[in-house]
């Protein structure tokens, strides 16, 4: 029966598998692995694209069922976070659609207009403008970028006490791992979320309570007992602290072996081969070292698997592998004074025996390491709860029979500090990890024994590793740069002057067009200072700063004026600062679309869009330029000429540029088609000199600055107190000499534990 059941199981993970790689790998690579390091570099200041998109939320739900459903040693606790991170994203997005069309009764139209207004000219507002009730809140006017920072810092909080029935923990690993940024109100907005995320969850399951690994069987120590313990105890943290560090380079080390992130056909066979590799280990070891031991009253009910053993017998080592993780970790914790009876757990009597726990513990911990990394979600929490656990157990065991009559040893206790030195070894956690246990367990009695698990094994990560699982993550992570909470030591020396880029691209209050979409499109900034001519001077002087997601909704609009700044087309100014809120806060992208916040795609896609109309084509596939550039016409020698350039995709390079007659002047149609002769016809390019942009509505008038003499260090912290992606350096007259990114801090940072960039490779 072993046999066939072998090939049924393999049979069937690598078909979930299957379908789990297939949907992350083709559909939504980012909910691959837990997420979480990837929600710090988000919560960091990291523009993190389709991080939190529907598509991802709902792969990685279905993902984590699959995966945690297969044979790979993976839990589900990490991918919650990011399903909750996930879930607040889509409640602020969706808040704000709720709010207008529940509240407001409003559809969209051309512009935006409040209630009791009248259209242009005192007429009634047209039939497809947006009319918004007096009083009513408008899109882009319910949650701002922070606000929404804010409710994805409650959404881990959330995901994580979900995940262990532990909601003081969940707020605690918010603040200390999850949050850059923290507050009072953001700390009463993660309590919140996580008491309902509990309280939900013990509703919808009846099973679960408050502490998912909570257990009974272990008698209260008293203060001598722990005086006498705790050499044990402390040797026993030690050791799974070390397997926390064999972990983290196992994973390390096969991280350079795993094929690249664009290899879909690599990365779906490489997860086939991590399951069937894992269910073969599992089912080999236990078939050949599994102990077949009578089944104890004192176990829980339903627990073990009879694999291959008699009739009243259980196989240890395949009830431990191929049971419910938590139940297998209940069990281990119950090894003690085992209830119903208080019969005496030893090394002869229990379910488990020294052996069989060190070979769980070494399949896991080969396990976990091979399926870290791969295209699937997949958490390490409970994982490496059940290696530590395993550890600590088998050490208690030994430990009991060696001191028999002379030290009252319980096993249970061991296997909870293995644990969590094991977490804290993994994860470098340390308060946050303390109330996580003591909630998870409900073992508030062995809160001593925790807290100097806790304190050994961050003494021994930071001897022989300094850097956690999340943080070795993000540092492998190229796209993101990720500031630390405390200012590295290489920026004491060093002020803004010596670590800011230049020279600065900005732009004047009023702006040419062909210099914005030049600039947009040669440069991947995201902010650009706007500037004034000093009177009597050329030099210039700060005004303000503009994001490139405003510039393009200006430019997506058609925003266009004259050289004087006089408007030429009817634009709600209101309407264009919520859209320029709206859009990019809540999605990340130009109007929903892919990577378009930085580099040339998106201005590429806004040229194609101008020449298509909105996608009508056609001979009306200009017209909605016509009347901009016959207006431009009346002021420009020989009128204004209608063309249009070919996006050139994704790569950024620009299809040839079409031409057609000019629009205006002597014997033209006037843009009414008419057929009198024309004028030659001329470039994009020349087209866009006749035509500006007045950024001074939409700007920041208050933007950040700091002069060039202030220390790194305090210019590191301000970007990690209020969350900056750029801040300019200014002299003592406010010129700007030189703006400073994240990327620049980074680089200025050197050499150390925290982040190797491009930047500093090559300048090694």
């Amino acid at each position: 029966m072993v046999i066939p059941a072998f090939a049924f199981y393999c049979i069937w993970s690598s078909v979930i598998l299957f379908l789990a790689a297939t949907l992350v790998q083709l559909y939504a690579p980012k909910a691959a692995g837990a997420g979480v390091s990837l929600v710090m570099a988000y919560l960091n200041g990291n523009h993190v694209p389709d991080l939190l998109l529907g598509r991802t939320l709902a792969v990685k739900v279905l993902g984590t069922v699959l995966s945690c459903s297969a044979s790979l040693a993976v839990g589900p606790e990490g991918p919650l976070v990011h399903v909750g991170a996930a879930v607040a994203s889509w409640v602020t997005h969706l808040s704000s659609r709720m709010c207008k069309l529940l509240c407001c009764g409003i559809t969209v139209g051309a512009g935006a207009k409040r209630g009791g207004e009248c259209g242009a000219g005192g007429h009634p507002p047209a039939d497809d403008d947006e009319v918004v009730p007096a009083g009513c809140i408008a899109p882009g006017e319910v949650f701002d970028d922070a606000d929404q920072r804010e409710f994805i810092s409650a959404g881990t909080a959330a995901g994580l006490a979900a995940a262990f029935g532990a909601p003081i923990g969940g707020v605690m690993f918010a603040m200390e791992e999850a949050c850059s940024f923290w507050s009072r109100k953001v700390a009463w907005r993660c309590f919140l979320a996580a008491v309902f995320a509990v309280g939900t969850i013990s509703q919808l399951n009846h099973r679960v309570n408050l502490g998912l690994l909570s257990f009974d069987g272990l008698e209260k120590l008293q203060n001598q007992e722990w005086t006498l313990q705790a050499p044990l105890l402390a040797l026993t943290a030690v050791g799974a602290s070390l397997l926390g560090f064999v972990f983290n380079r196992l994973r390390g080390a096969l991280s350079r072996l795993r094929p690249r992130g664009d290899s879909d056909l690599a990365r779906i066979l490489e997860v086939l081969a991590v399951g069937l590799a894992t269910c073969t280990a599992f089912f080999l070891v236990s078939l050949r070292y599994g102990n077949c031991v009578p089944v104890k009253e004192s176990s829980i009910e339903g627990y073990g698997l009879q694999f291959g053993c008699a009739k009243g017998e259980v196989n240890d080592l395949a009830t431990a592998v191929f049971s419910v993780p938590e139940e297998t970790i209940r069990q281990l914790y119950s090894l003690g004074d085992t209830l119903p009876k208080k019969e005496r757990c030893d090394a002869i009597h229990c379910l488990f025996t020294p052996t069989t726990l060190a070979l769980v513990a070494a399949l896991y911990l080969g396990g976990m390491s091979l399926a870290c990394g791969v295209a699937v979600p997949a958490g390490l929490f409970m994982p490496s709860i059940m290696v530590g656990g395993s550890a600590g157990t088998a050490t208690g065991l030994l430990l009991q029979g060696w001191l028999a009559g002379r030290v009252d040893i319980q096993p249970g206790l061991y296997g909870l500090v293995g644990s969590t030195a094991m977490l804290g070894g993994v994860f470098r956690s340390s308060i946050s990890l303390v109330v996580i246990i003591v909630e998870g367990t409900r073992g508030i009695d062995f809160l001593f024994g925790i807290i100097m698990a806790v304190v050994i094994s961050t003494f021994v990560g930071h001897l022989v590793n300094a850097d956690g699982v999340y943080e070795s993550e993000i540092e492998r992570n190229r796209a993101v740069y990720f500031l630390r909470h405390e200012p590295p030591r290489a920026l004491s020396s060093l002020t803004a002057r010596d670590v800011m880029a230049g020279p600065v691209q900005g732009f004047l209050g009023v702006e040419s067009l062909e210099r914005v979409v030049r600039v947009l499109r040669s440069t991947p900034h995201n902010g650009f200072p706007v500037f004034e001519k000093d009177a009597g001077s050329s030099r210039l002087h700060l005004e303000g700063i503009v994001l490139r997601s405003q510039l393009l909704v200006l430019l997506e609009r058609r925003a266009f004026c004259r050289a004087d700044g006089t408007p030429l087309t009817q634009l709600d100014v209101g309407r264009l600062d919520q859209e320029m809120t709206y859009f990019y806060s809540r999605r990340g992208g130009f109007n929903h679309r892919r990577h378009l916040i930085s580099g040339s795609p998106a201005v590429d896609a806004i040229l194609a869009d101008w020449v298509t109309g909105g996608g009508r084509g056609g001979a009306e596939a200009v017209d909605p330029l016509l009347s901009i550039f016959e207006q431009v016409g009346r002021d420009v020698e020989r009128g204004g000429a209608a063309a249009a350039a070919g996006a050139g995709g994704q790569g950024g390079s620009p299809a040839p540029v079409s031409r057609v007659p000019a629009v205006g002047g002597e014997g033209a149609g006037a843009g009414d088609g008419g057929e009198g002769p024309s004028t030659p016809a001329r470039p994009l390019e020349d087209v866009l000199s006749q035509l500006y942009v007045d950024v001074r509505p939409f700007m920041n008038k208050a933007p950040l600055t700091v002069r060039q003499e202030t220390g790194a260090q305090r210019v590191h912290q301000a970007f990690v107190s209020m969350g900056l992606r750029h801040l300019c350096v200014v002299d003592a007259q406010m010129h700007v000499v030189g703006i400073v990114t994240r990327k620049d801090l980074d680089h200025a940072a050197g050499h150390g534990h925290w982040r190797r960039t491009p930047l500093i490779d090559a300048n090694e």
